[in-house]
């Protein structure tokens, strides 16, 4: 969401929103001093100098202050002061309106209703008439309508949300060429390429393999890396130049969160030599973005003194609502559904095009069967254990070479030259490497 309006030529420019968890952005010297005092005398073209003062100065209503003038050509003017050809309004010099900065204190507290149906009306007169048109000629008439929603007297509260999906439209193809949509496709593009870096997969050469999003970066991955806080968190910016920036800007909390999410696919290539070698890796995206968000003021950073000379009345408007009757200004909800920008990304030959080769099963070498039976021993002093290896104590011996033996069972033990087998004979057990079988 957002809330500041900067400066544009030749009338009074309103500074596109900032985020309204967020600070606002400084403002441009000049360029807003101007601003605000042309918004200061669209006020008072409109609506008279009565009404400007009142508006700077509401403790004094009907009565017009002493400080700076705010004139139409052929009043007494002060000095500094020249018609502008064709508006029939006074312009005014740098030090009056570094004077009407001064007065940003009288406008009263942000996001405070008005007191009376004639501050709010002097408020909306000035700020319908100069912002509509500007978002019109900078943007065109879907961002004009949203702001048409903002500050209809006729549309009831809460206004009905705002949905934005057909491809090439404004507001569409202003979602879809702002910087922060590009960074985020680029950033997810990445995240998938580690993890077919982590998780390689077969890539046949010169042969486009489409691959789900979802199956290379989690859903719940996704969300958090385009939300407040994600590393690419799509708050996006130039409010003064971009459809994005002026009707979205930074990602916001509240009662109705702004959100951030994007799905589709990714079209991955191996790019090959005539030999076969990989030359690189391609990935293309395509993914949908979906932003959710509000065209509000409160809660908002309203800039400094000079942007506060707009962005409260602005602010007030919001907050006084229906008090007096026909709402002033009101939250606008919408979504924008649109393609990603579609730029594919080179990852050379850091990407595998093969899978890893399978990790060799152990094979299990083949126990011949158990022999029992009949037998004599082939060494002398042959030990006899308390069990089927060296491990076991001894318990005895077989002096002669040849010694009748019966094996009742046979189990696996400690090898002895190459034989793991254990003979159970009625003594204990002897290696099997020092028996025959009849």
């Amino acid at each position: 969401m957002v809330a500041e309006w900067e400066h544009r030529t030749p009338a009074f420019r309103p500074i596109a929103r900032v985020p309204r968890t967020r600070p606002g952005r400084a403002e441009s010297g000049a360029g807003y001093r101007a601003s605000h005092s042309a918004g200061l005398l669209g006020l008072q073209s409109a609506a008279g100098n009565t009404a400007v003062s009142h508006l700077l100065n509401p403790s004094t209503p009907g009565r017009v202050t002493a400080g700076p003038a705010v004139q139409r050509c052929g009043c007494a003017m002060s000095a500094g002061c020249s018609c502008d050809e064709g508006t029939g309004v006074a312009r005014v010099d740098r030090s009056v309106v570094l004077q009407r900065q001064a007065l940003a204190p009288l406008l009263g507290a942000p996001c405070t209703p008005y007191s009376s149906v004639r501050e709010a009306t002097a408020a909306h007169t000035a700020v319908a008439a100069s912002y509509l048109s500007y978002a019109m000629s900078m943007f065109g008439p879907e961002t004009a309508g949203i702001w048409m929603d903002y500050l209809s007297r006729a549309l009831p509260l809460p206004r009905p949300a705002r949905r934005f999906a057909t491809p090439g439209g404004e507001i569409v193809e202003g979602f879809r060429s702002h910087p922060k949509s590009v960074n985020a496709e680029a950033g997810l593009l990445d995240v998938a390429a580690a993890a077919l870096r982590s998780s390689p997969r077969r890539l046949p050469p010169n042969t486009p393999v489409t691959i789900p999003l979802s199956d290379l970066v989690a859903p719940g991955t996704v969300w958090t890396l385009l939300n407040r806080g994600g590393s690419l968190e799509m708050s996006f910016d130039a409010p003064a130049t971009t459809i994005a920036g002026n009707i979205a800007g930074g990602v916001g909390s509240g009662v109705d969160p702004d959100t951030r999410n994007a799905w589709g696919e990714v079209v991955v290539t191996n790019q090959v030599d005539p030999t076969g070698a990989t030359l690189n890796v391609v990935i293309s995206p395509r993914l949908i973005f979906a932003v959710h968000d509000t065209v509000d003021f409160c809660p908002g950073a309203l800039g400094g003194a000079a942007a506060q000379i707009e962005t409260i009345p602005m602010s007030r408007l919001e907050a006084t609502g229906a008090i007096f009757g026909a709402p002033f200004a009101g939250d606008v909800p919408f979504d924008v559904i649109y393609d990603g920008p579609g730029r594919s990304q080179s990852y050379g030959t850091s990407i595998p095009t093969t899978p890893a080769p399978p990790a060799p099963t152990p094979t299990e070498i083949p126990r011949r069967p158990k022999r029992t039976g009949p037998a004599y021993t082939i060494g002398t002093f042959l030990r006899i254990r308390s069990g089927p290896g060296t491990n076991h104590p001894i318990v005895g011996r077989l002096p002669q070479r040849g010694t009748r033996i019966t094996v009742v069972d046979q189990e696996s033990g400690t090898e002895v030259r190459g034989n793991s087998a254990w003979d159970r004979i009625d003594r204990g057990w002897v290696s099997d490497f020092y028996v025959e079988f009849d």
